[in-house]
């Protein structure tokens, strides 16, 4: 049976979207512009998995799956757009999105029924949430706000997705890769609310190429173009923690769209009133997307100061991990292939997690992960 608390989540989980989809609907005149009057404008899957990293990295523990989806809204944008924006500075909010996530997490020996005392505990995270970015075209930054509710230790999904997959696999609980036995043992088990607030700032570090484009007004189909970006934030709540990190792209690059599928609506740009001064920039900025095909790198160090899924929030709980065997201090990669043109992005890539314990079940963990994004 579900607590009180945790249905008194789901409800204000239910009324925070509500209000946001009643918003959408509300808050843009369309009788002046050609968009799309609908109140989504696009929708992007993320789908992230141990298995993805292929037999030779895979190790089936820590983070063990992901997945989410997020529903854009360019209505929103513009109505944010309109009361909330410099146009001198040509600045606008990207589509907002809507977004549910799911993660899971497990322990190394998951044929054990009891807690392994020292390794990663079980945990599941179930978010619904909101992100806006607020773009500066003119400084080529973005800074970007996430509001979410959810709870830990739900019943049922990681553990029936998990089994299912390993029975296929194991000829009977024989070999590797054992059914789960411990998700009994997960932090919070049965439900507990959770809340998280996440704050995010990129800047783009090269410039001198998509300055040249935009002095030239054209935007260039050369397939070694170079392009950098640094970003930092924090994030407060169930995943208390800071980071800063740097993404590189490489290949046949529409370099306005420096932070990825954020720019998938840049026509957003075009309906914002400028002076002369930024004539050209907005031009530019209005021109039709280029197929883009590259490479792409991030690094980023993270200082964590408190992490839900690994010490436990209120509920009481089977196991947590002793803040004393935790690493405060901890490091991400991915590396990947990126394809986006028009309403369509894709990409799939590889990730690698530093250990965040300091102990005897200290490793590198890694997982593999797909995204595809259709805007319209």
């Amino acid at each position: 049976m579900k607590s009180p608390a945790l249905a008194r989540c789901y409800q204000t989980n239910l009324a925070i979207l509500s209000f946001l989809f009643i918003l959408a609907q509300t808050r843009c005149d369309c009788q002046n512009t050609n968009d799309s009057c609908h109140a989504i404008s696009g929708f992007r899957i993320d789908l992230e998995n141990d298995r993805f990293s292929g037999s030779i990295l895979n190790t089936d523990r820590n983070y063990t799956q992901g997945a989410g989806i997020a529903l854009s809204s360019t209505k929103i944008a513009r109505w944010l757009t309109e009361e909330y924006t410099n146009s001198r500075e040509l600045e606008h909010f990207a589509p907002v999105e809507f977004v549910a996530q799911f993660g899971a997490f497990t322990p190394d020996h998951i044929e054990e029924i009891d807690p392994i005392i020292g390794d990663r505990p079980y945990s599941t995270i179930f978010l619904l949430g909101a992100k806006v970015h607020k773009v500066n075209v003119s400084k080529q930054s973005v800074i970007s706000f996430g509001l979410y509710t959810g709870a830990l230790g739900i019943d049922g999904p990681a553990k029936n997705l998990q089994t299912s997959i390993h029975k296929g696999m194991n000829d009977g609980n024989t070999h590797e890769p054992y059914n789960p036995q411990g998700w009994h043992n997960q932090i919070s088990n049965g439900g507990e609310p959770t809340r998280l607030f996440t704050y995010n700032q990129l800047h783009l570090l090269t410039k001198k190429g998509i300055q040249k484009e935009i002095t030239n007004q054209i935007k260039s189909r050369r397939w070694t173009k170079l392009q950098i970006a640094g970003y930092h934030g924090f994030s407060f709540g169930y995943l208390t923690q800071s980071h800063a990190g740097v993404n590189l792209r490489f290949g046949k690059l529409d370099l306005e769209k420096f932070a990825s599928d954020l720019f998938n609506a840049m026509n957003i740009v075009s309906q914002i009133e400028s002076d002369p001064n930024v004539e050209k920039i907005r031009q530019y900025f209005g021109k039709k997307s280029i197929l883009e095909v590259y490479l792409f790198v991030s690094v980023t160090a993270i200082h964590s100061y408190y992490n839900g899924s690994l010490h436990g929030q209120f509920r009481r709980t089977a196991y947590r991990l002793d803040y004393l065997e935790t690493g405060f201090m901890t490091a991400q990669a991915r590396v990947g292939i990126g394809i986006a043109h028009n309403n369509f992005s894709f990409a799939s890539y590889l990730a690698f997690k530093a250990p965040e314990m300091w102990n005897y079940y200290s490793r590198v963990h890694s997982w593999g992960g797909v995204s595809l994004g259709f805007y319209w």
